[in-house]
């Protein structure tokens, strides 16, 4: 027999897939014609609703060859309705308007037209600000269809690529494949990894109460995962990717299935998200697999706390949650042409876990290490609602049970069950050789702080900041040479930021410059998390658990490479090379002159580059004085004057 659940989510999910059907009084009606946004090729390089860093790609990225200055055109009639100027994202980007109140938006382009440009420095100029993001709709600029807005570049990220979206009159952005732009595409998807999630604190997968990953062997026919043995609820995840005609890039799929004995248990089509619902990528996706590998494993089943507009109600809930027996299952990708691909195996469900007795814990309660585990909480399996020592089969024991004695011996009565499961609400603790630690739950809806029992940290979670109800630990250890915190668990995303606030010892607080930073776990590099230095400790805000370290930086960026340039299109700039490994640049603050001639200082993070811009600047022969100031997010200040002879 196959459980349902979850119906109402599927429902209220579901229901907004079929917002965006095409008639004839909107932006998606067949009468409404776009033209493709530029001649540098007529291939995309991402689809629409791919995995980013922090959020869902909300456009098609049309490839230029890993050339810029190719002409972007305007895809319709329209106005200029925004433009912004960053170091990341989108870089340099025109919004347009259209009649029927709909936009489209052209991101990382080179340069704006003259009529933008114009605009925009006429206003960044009053301050010399690099940073620009401004409604220009009172400008009264028009364009009609096939008119240069810009051109093609790599501003924001690399390579180089333009970025188009079309979003709605409300700004939801919507797969501009489903306007009349269209690619060719004959190439169905492909399957190369299958992910299987523990759902329980009871759940084995192949032996292992940890996620198991398999590859894909295709036989001619279907791709085969072969056979996954589980001992209670689990969820499959597949990582599957799509090429089309003349592209080497690999792209994501449109629409997923999963059937288990003939039955739909799952269904997704990424036409639409709104951007507030950005985040939910991370639950979307396997989120410990995509923290450490980037690899974006789609879960075919609906977590809490997900309202992205991808899914259609199938009955069920995802979630693989049988009677004992053996199941097949069947896993469908299709790219937005129609062609398809087809995954298969097997699934044999055994609910009876021999020597694991069963520990629920429904309150407050201290728990010890047991016999043979890690004392380190990293080392622990960690869900949302329960945590275990390791993936093996050890039991775990109660250190003391107190008042609890008679709910915990009731709750050892049934089937063997391993790991806690804790109290929606109420907290528990965690005794180890390093410290106490107590562990809380946070819910949505409710702002929550949260404390070590000395006081020295704390978290405060705002209404918003996760996604379901979550078990959430703190630690501390700031007496050794390299003091570091720890907040579990990093197996889980947060919804939003977090403030954390940290009281700093007397040895500490002598020492300047201090911040909160953390380990990029692919390369190793440490980053500054954004935030403020008080008297007594720190406050900053973290947008994902983890381990993070103090440390301190006084050491200014080193400015070197000065050098006076003409551009392809004919424009002179001037710039240095930046770099400061720790801090990072704080390009807000820079300041860049020539000839006691102040510019804008614009700084390229792809090429740590910082880039003089002055409309006005056509050098001739003879001596140039460069001088540049560059702070960097610590207030470590450097000052450089060089002077080149042309």
């Amino acid at each position: 027999m196959i459980k349902t659940g979850l119906l109402l989510v599927f429902v209220i999910c579901g229901s907004a897939i079929s917002v965006f059907a095409k008639s004839d009084s909107d932006f998606l009606s067949d009468k409404v014609k776009y033209l493709w946004p530029t001649n540098a090729s007529n291939y995309i390089s991402s689809t629409f609703g791919e995995t980013r860093a922090q959020h869902f790609h909300s456009a098609i990225d049309i490839g230029t060859w890993g050339h810029e200055g190719y002409p972007v055109f305007a895809s319709r009639d329209g106005i200029l309705y925004r433009a912004g100027v960053t170091p990341r994202g989108y870089g340099n980007v025109v919004y347009l308007q259209h009649s029927d109140g709909s936009f489209t938006v052209y991101a990382h382009l080179k340069d704006f037209a003259p009529e933008i440009r114009e605009v925009v420095d006429s206003l960044r100029f009053k301050d010399y600000s690099f940073v620009f993001n401004r409604r220009l709709d009172d400008t009264g600029i028009k364009f009609n269809q096939g008119d240069i807005i810009g051109w093609s570049g790599s501003t924001g990220v690399g390579p180089p690529h333009l970025h188009f979206e079309v979003r709605t009159p409300d700004n939801i952005p919507v797969n501009p494949l489903l306007t009349n732009i269209s690619v060719e595409d004959n190439i169905p998807p492909r399957f190369s990894g299958l992910a299987i999630e523990p759902l329980s604190p009871h759940t084995l997968v192949n032996g292992k109460r940890e996620i198991k990953r398999k590859r894909a062997e295709f036989n001619g026919d279907y791709f085969d995962f072969g056979t996954i043995e589980i001992t209670g609820p689990a969820g499959l995840a597949i990582n599957a990717m799509d090429r089309a005609d003349g592209s080497n890039n690999i792209h994501a799929v449109y629409e997923l299935e999963l059937w288990v004995d003939g039955q739909k248990f799952f269904y997704s089509r990424a036409d639409s998200f709104h951007f507030s619902q950005s985040r939910q990528m991370f639950i979307d996706r396997v989120y410990p697999t995509l923290r450490d590998t980037r690899r974006g494993y789609q879960r075919l089943y609906l977590v809490a706390g997900n309202s992205l507009p991808f899914y259609q109600p199938t009955g069920y809930n995802g979630i693989l949650d049988m009677e004992d027996g053996t199941y097949t299952v069947t896993i469908v990708a299709r790219d937005f042409a129609g062609n398809s691909a087809e995954a298969r195996g097997s699934v044999i469900v055994d609910r009876q876990v021999p020597n694991s007795p069963a520990h629920h814990i429904t309150g407050h309660h201290d728990i010890s290490v047991p016999e043979g585990g890690s004392s380190d909480l990293t080392d622990w399996y960690w869900h949302k609602n329960w945590l275990a020592p390791d993936s093996t089969n050890k039991s775990i024991k109660a250190a003391r049970i107190g008042s609890f004695r008679n709910q915990l011996m009731a709750n050892s009565a049934g089937p063997s069950r391993q790991g806690f499961r804790l109290d929606p609400v109420k907290s528990m603790e965690l005794k180890t050789p390093l410290s106490a630690q107590r562990v809380h739950r946070i819910i949505p809806g409710r702002e929550t702080t949260i404390r070590t029992s000395d006081h020295v940290l704390s978290a405060r979670f705002n209404e918003h900041s996760v996604f379901d109800t979550l078990s959430v630990a703190l630690y501390h250890n700031l007496e050794a040479e390299s003091p570091y915190i720890k907040i579990f668990p990093d197996s889980e995303p947060l919804a939003a930021p977090v403030t954390v606030s940290l009281l700093l010892s007397e040895e500490l607080r002598d020492k300047e410059n201090l911040a909160l930073y953390e380990r990029n776990p692919r390369n190793g590099n440490l980053s500054r998390v954004p935030g403020s230095r008080h008297l007594s400790g720190l406050d900053v805000a973290i947008n994902k658990f983890g381990k993070f370290y103090i440390k301190q930086d006084t050491i200014p960026p080193v400015v070197t490479s000065p050098e006076i340039y003409r551009r392809s299109d004919g424009k002179w700039f001037a710039a240095v090379t930046v770099e400061d490994e720790r801090s990072g640049i704080d390009y807000g603050k820079t300041r860049f002159y020539i000839n006691e001639r102040q510019g804008i200082a614009e700084y390229d993070p792809e090429k740590d580059k910082l880039i003089y811009h002055h409309p006005e600047f056509s050098p001739t022969s003879g001596e140039y004085e460069l001088k540049v100031v560059v702070p960097d997010k610590s207030e470590n200040i450097a000052r450089k004057t060089f002077k080149i002879q042309r």
